[in-house]
């Protein structure tokens, strides 16, 4: 079959008739890979060219004639019928693509959608999209300044303005990140990433938190034996981001707890009982503490002498210190 059709084609090409040869091919796919489609395709792409230039010289004639072999072609045909009859229209793009006016580019690619599939469009578009990606990876690079300075090229461009503005404002919290990491306020630095989650691909964030996490994984070995004056070494003036207070509360709980069980196993009861106001006093009473004080009750026949508010009191940090 593909034999007998790959002859036909062969006699179409060579007797020009362009519109039998692209209806063959559409019916049977294996011959878009022959030499005669992508010459075909080839001629195509030279007499639009050609008619493009026409239009620029405003000789909208000159370029109908160039694509009149094609315009029974179905594929071809809503390319081929701005030329034909809507030249005007066709020409103030390829001006506009000359001139890279972008706003004009976008409101003719609204009116008349197929544009968009003109190569040279396709190309400004991709130019674009490398340039924002640039912009977006010296951002991440912590090069906020290059970053700023090759935005400004785009900055009239009526419909890129959210776009340009997120930029900004990304570069903008990114240089507050290196700010605070020149100065040392690690604090600040996390809870700068912490509150600006679009940070997270940057080069410094990644080292932060590789650094945040092999922290935690020292931190996890003092919960498990109890060490809370080393629980306090470690994380030093980490205890004080705001924005990881929920992760700092359960380590320091959960050391707090392995400490009592330990004092109790080993009947200390007065240091358990110690541990266990201090407990209340920086995290106030839960479920884990209540279950804690039943036991100790029960093991050292002593009762607790527990305040009202105990009941009421929430996670302070500063009641470790």
């Amino acid at each position: 079959m593909f034999n007998k059709n790959y002859q036909k084609l062969q006699e179409y090409y060579q007797e020009k008739r362009f519109s039998l040869a692209y209806a063959l091919c559409e019916k049977d796919l294996e011959l878009k890979n022959t030499p005669e489609y992508q010459k075909m395709e080839q001629l195509y792409a030279q007499k639009f060219q050609e008619a493009q230039k026409k239009l620029l010289l405003n000789a909208p004639q000159e370029a109908k004639e160039l694509l009149r072999p094609f315009v029974t072609i179905n594929s071809k045909y809503p390319l081929t019928k701005l030329i034909l009859h809507h030249h005007k229209l066709f020409r103030e793009f390829l001006q506009a693509m000359a001139a890279k006016e972008y706003d004009k580019l976008h409101l003719l690619v609204k009116k008349e959608p197929i544009l968009t599939t003109i190569p040279s469009y396709v190309t400004l578009q991709e130019e674009l999209c490398n340039t924002f990606a640039t912009i977006r990876e010296n951002i991440f690079c912590g090069n906020t300044k290059d970053a700023l300075v090759m935005l400004k090229k785009y900055e009239g461009i009526q419909y890129l303005q959210e776009e340009i503005s997120g930029f900004k404002l990304l570069a903008k919290n990114a240089q507050k990140l290196l700010d605070a990491y020149e100065e040392n306020n690690f604090i600040a630095c996390y809870e700068i990433i912490d509150t600006h989650k679009n940070l997270q691909p940057m080069q410094l964030t990644q080292l932060l938190e590789k650094h945040w996490r092999r922290t935690l994984h020292k931190c996890k070995a003092y919960t498990s034996c109890g060490n809370i004056v080393a629980m306090k070494e470690l994380l030093g003036e980490f205890v004080y981001i705001s924005t990881r207070q929920e992760t700092i509360k359960k380590l320091f709980s959960l050391t707090f707890l392995t400490k009592i069980h330990q004092e109790l196993l080993q009947k200390n009861y007065a240091t358990a009982e110690n541990f266990i106001y201090s407990y209340l006093d920086i995290f106030g009473k839960d479920r884990e503490i209540a279950s804690v004080m039943k036991r100790y009750e029960r093991e050292s026949s002593h009762r607790l002498a527990i305040m009202s508010e105990h009941s009421s009191r929430s996670w302070d940090i500063h009641n470790l210190y």
